[in-house]
């Protein structure tokens, strides 16, 4: 780009800065291009023209300027839409998403002006179309473009894990489910006399097992901190499973996890066909210590096709392992579905009880203080807590059946228009234009039993 020196100046001839230009020309190019005007578009041409005469640059120049302001505000954005995500509760979450199920029950396809429009309707959400895209985006949905039609689709991905957990839980007896609690939250420390301490923030981590009898109290760990960057790793999480928790369960039990990455340390990674580094000494030690069989005359091909026959069977994270040596069962929570956690649903009357008394001066009194309050937890309230998650998650494994029959009735019907509907999920570029505002329809009727009332088949 040309030198302050050799431009032309706007206003008072006072030279505009590099960092400046970028943003007048975004300004310039909000304000007259428009796509689907092109009286618009002839403007913003002509104005590209004058912005290029006017500051003695090129047109490659100018148009390099704006995509690097497009994309520094496009960031931006990004970060903010990232935190409003962060900002919403899980029970929010929960309704976004099962308002996005109910068009799938009622046959429709919204747009996203569509489904923005509904969601500040119910009183869900009030925030902006960009906000909402990234929400939707984290919440596991993508768009698809399927007959010409750009459909909000749920990734099968979590589609299978939610089903997956809700049916086994569904199979299993309370008595036999073991929640893991993990918890993260800031306190400030009381007026003192010490400079160093007045209204210091404080972090507290409360990692924690939970019965439908209540806390397991003897392995309730509680850390107060006054690094607020400080979070257990999962070396600090998988001895605390290793050590603690797994000698104190008795039964067998069905252990549910966040999905977090400390919850997935990979205890022995399966040999793959796509290092080309790998021997076949190392994929007969893998199916070794997996106790498969094999025959020392097999191909490095066929002992890799073993391989991926039996790699699902074999517990893939170290605390997988470890609760299978104890024989416990680990069960994850289906990503972003921690509403489903009952521990989410009593932790506030934690923080409640912490506000009760004078907060601490000293990490050691906090860390008291958070150990009383979860003493305070009587087995009833936790017993109501854990009753109320498992309402939530038997009326959750009703709707997905429900859900399960509109999603195969759609994919029926727009496989009727073409056969070859590809069916994969694919993240679509984010520089798709807005959906239409016309809302598909797809009218059926089912029965009790779920069948289709005009007898068409379904996938």
């Amino acid at each position: 780009m040309c030198s302050q020196d050799d431009r032309l100046h706007f206003g008072r001839y006072s030279p505009i800065p590099d960092s400046r230009i970028s943003q007048v020309i975004f300004s310039l190019y909000k304000s007259f291009h428009n796509d689907n005007d092109e009286k618009e578009n002839h403007r913003w041409n002509n104005m590209i023209v004058k912005i290029c005469n006017d500051l003695n640059i090129s047109r490659d120049e100018c148009l390099d300027c704006l995509e690097k302001e497009k994309e520094k505000q496009h960031n931006i954005q990004q970060v903010y839409a990232n935190q409003k995500f962060n900002d919403l509760d899980f029970s929010t979450l929960a309704l976004i998403r099962r308002h996005i199920h109910e068009y799938y029950i009622r046959g429709e396809h919204p747009s996203r002006n569509d489904l923005l429009d509904s969601l500040k309707t119910e009183n869900i959400f009030h925030g902006t179309i960009l906000e909402l895209r990234h929400i939707v985006k984290k919440l596991g949905f993508t768009y698809k473009l399927i007959e010409g039609k750009m459909l909000l689709w749920e990734k099968n991905k979590i589609a299978n894990e939610r089903e997956n957990f809700l049916k086994i839980l569904h199979n299993n007896k309370l008595e036999n489910i073991i929640w893991i609690g993990e918890t993260v939250f800031n306190i400030k420390s009381a007026d003192s006399n010490d400079e160093e301490v007045i209204n210091k923030e404080w972090k507290v981590i409360i990692l924690s097992a939970v019965c439908i009898e209540g806390f397991i109290e003897s392995i309730t760990k509680v850390h107060v901190t006054d690094d607020i960057n400080k979070e257990f790793n999962s070396i600090e999480f998988t001895d605390w499973f290793e050590e603690q928790l797994m000698p104190s369960l008795n039964s067998e039990s069905i252990v549910i996890l966040e999905n977090s990455l400390n919850h997935r340390h990979i205890l022995d990674k399966a040999p793959s066909n796509d290092d080309e580094f790998v021997t076949k000494e190392v994929i007969k030690n893998w199916l070794k210590q997996n106790m498969i069989d094999f025959d020392d005359s097999f191909t490095k091909a066929e002992l890799l096709c073993l391989v991926d026959v039996y790699k699902s069977l074999v517990p893939r994270y170290t605390i997988d392992y470890t609760a299978k040596l104890f024989g416990h069962q680990v069960l994850r929570y289906p990503i972003n579905h921690n509403h489903f956690n009952p521990f989410h649903l009593i932790i506030n009357e934690i923080k409640n009880n912490i506000t009760c008394f004078d907060l601490p001066v000293t990490l050691q009194e906090a860390e008291n203080l958070i150990k009383q309050s979860i003493t305070q937890l009587t087995p009833d309230k936790w017993k109501n807590a854990i009753d109320k998650s498992n309402s939530i998650i038997e009326e959750a494994w009703n709707y997905e059946l429900l859900l399960k029959v509109a999603k195969n009735i759609i994919k029926s019907e727009l496989q009727e228009c073409n056969n070859s509907v590809n069916d994969n999920d694919e993240d679509l570029d984010e520089s798709i234009s807005e959906l239409s505002d016309e809302t598909t329809q797809y009218s059926y009727d089912t029965d009790i039993d779920g069948e289709r009332s005009d007898s068409s088949d379904s996938m």
